[in-house]
């Protein structure tokens, strides 16, 4: 569970594929982890702007003069390898992988997952996803995911953790959840699980002094 709370606690975030086009991954995400008031820093990664929503932009990973906690993709796969390699050499110790085409786009992406998870590996950095939705946690003020769902004001917090491999059955429980006058404590959309899986956040939740139920996708 030491490995999720990576996910969970980063005083530094650096978003590769940051932008402020709402028709893009990236553009929803970094939006939401704005609005929904992270308090820790945020390095968006674009090499076409010198600026994103009022913040400085960096062209790459490379630029940066320390590395980031956590490092979230949203750029295409083939990018995340290439990328994925600076940031463990920047000493990044955390990869949360939205971007498709790995294990789920037949051999070529199976060999760029094995990839992925030799990087990792090597740097002593874990990897969430890739081809998943990300993390909603009220219980830590954390959205690192691009639903619309995410529109509302303030997240609702109830003593419930949610871990599903798929991203869009947990943002449909979350949004009737929230109907309902219900909520969650953290929410974990595993995807491909090429390195964390299922039992990795199920175990964290067992721990989390702040998770009464686990429920599971």
């Amino acid at each position: 569970s030491a490995s999720v709370s990576r996910f969970l606690n980063p005083a530094s975030i650096a978003l590769v594929g940051a932008s402020e086009d709402q028709s893009k991954f990236g553009g929803r995400l970094f939006r939401m982890l704005l609005k929904h008031r992270y308090a820790g820093q945020v390095l968006p990664i674009n090499p076409a702007r010198d600026e994103l929503f009022g913040l400085k932009a960096y062209a790459s990973l490379d630029q940066l003069d320390a590395g980031p906690d956590l490092v979230v993709f949203t750029v295409p796969a083939d990018k995340v390898v290439e990328q994925i390699e600076q940031a463990g050499r920047l000493g990044t110790r955390a990869a949360l992988v939205i971007s498709a085409g790995f294990s789920d786009a037949g051999e070529q992406g199976l060999a760029r997952e094995h990839q992925l998870l030799e990087i990792g590996a090597r740097h002593g950095m874990r990897v969430m996803g890739p081809n998943c939705l990300g993390v909603i946690s009220a219980a830590h003020q954390l959205v690192l995911c691009s639903s619309p769902i995410l529109e509302i004001d303030h997240l609702p917090s109830q003593p419930i953790g949610f871990v599903s491999q798929s991203g869009a059955l947990m943002t449909t429980y979350f949004d009737r959840a929230w109907a309902m006058g219900g909520g969650f404590t953290h929410g974990f959309s595993v995807g491909n699980q090429a390195d964390l899986e299922l039992c990795d956040f199920v175990d964290f939740l067992i721990d989390d002094p702040a998770t009464r139920v686990i429920c599971t996708y």
